[in-house]
């Protein structure tokens, strides 16, 4: 079984207010945290995190969690999605919903089409 774990950066995960309000117990019960998600999986963790993120309307640069770098380096395998060949990707597109008939539109199809514009 595969078992997920997102957002593992610095100020996420540890999460920052944790360490701020209790310093390094804090930090070591955001550590234990990371040890039970991580033996949860039974056979691989997929472990990620966003090298920016945006938050509350601005594009911010983050770092991965100070934990990856703990983990034994036998048992990690990185892989990017910046690595994978363009062509592989270029057929495949997000927002899905064009050849909708419906007068509807989400949120995120009309963004996408004022970027495109």
């Amino acid at each position: 079984m595969w078992f997920f774990l997102p957002g593992w950066e610095e100020g996420l995960f540890p999460h920052q207010k944790s360490i701020e309000e209790k310093g390094q117990s804090g930090l070591e019960e955001e550590r234990r945290l990371a040890y039970v998600g991580i033996t949860r999986a039974k056979k691989k963790a997929l472990i990620s995190f966003s090298m920016n993120r945006f938050y509350q309307g601005d594009w911010i640069d983050s770092m991965a969690s100070r934990f990856i770098d703990e983990l034994p380096e036998k048992f990690i395998e990185k892989n990017s999605f910046f690595e994978e060949v363009k062509d592989e990707i270029d057929d495949f597109e997000f927002n899905q919903d064009f050849d909708t008939d419906s007068d509807y539109r989400s949120p995120g199809w009309i963004r996408y089409q004022k970027r495109i514009k």
